[in-house]
């Protein structure tokens, strides 16, 4: 796999870990004092039906290349949607919380599957392995940073969380989009 693959793969999901380590404790510790347990278990059950059905039709080859065709669309769609439920969920925290179920069952799958699934036709057996370590540790190191700056600046505005996480999630979107265009297949 090209290097400059490896820095934009590797380059945006630190950059997704360490904003989400970072910001997430004050958007957490804000909106789950907004809702009831009832929203959140139907965020929950939302989340685990659309993902099972997202993830069994990865299944059908015919939706699979559906899927690698308008890649640019479901990250378009993704991050876009997530811009949207981010924000209008400072006014509505049922909507963030069930928008993101839907989001992060629906096109996050799909993104990420799409993504490992041309990163598999470029690399495997022990280069996968390799890749995947490597790919973990960054994103591991890139979420312990992130914590440790949550730690330290813990007055920070929930606006301004949500924007750097929308953020993070466009710099994600693009750099993915880039490696898939040198890789795909």
């Amino acid at each position: 796999m090209p290097q400059i693959v490896k820095l934009y793969l590797l380059g945006g999901t630190a950059v997704v870990d360490f904003i989400y380590a970072a910001t997430s404790p004050i958007i957490q510790i804000y909106f789950i004092s907004l809702i009831s347990s009832n929203i959140l278990a139907m965020a929950n059950i939302l989340t685990t039906a659309l993902a099972a059905a997202v993830n069994a039709s990865v299944q059908s080859d015919r939706l699979k290349d559906f899927y690698r065709h308008h890649f640019l669309w479901i990250i378009a769609i993704d991050v876009i949607c997530f811009a949207l439920v981010s924000f209008e969920g400072l006014s509505i925290p049922e909507a963030r919380f069930l928008g993101l179920a839907i989001l992060n069952a629906v096109s996050s799958t799909l993104w990420f599957t799409v993504v490992n699934d041309a990163v598999n036709h470029q690399i495997n057996g022990d280069k996968l392995t390799k890749w995947n370590s490597l790919s973990k540790t960054v994103n591991l190191t890139a979420a312990l940073l992130g914590s440790v700056i949550a730690i330290i600046f813990t007055g920070v505005s929930v606006e301004l969380c949500i924007a750097a996480q929308c953020s993070a999630n466009l710099v994600m979107g693009v750099t993915d989009w880039l490696a898939y265009k040198k890789i795909r297949y």
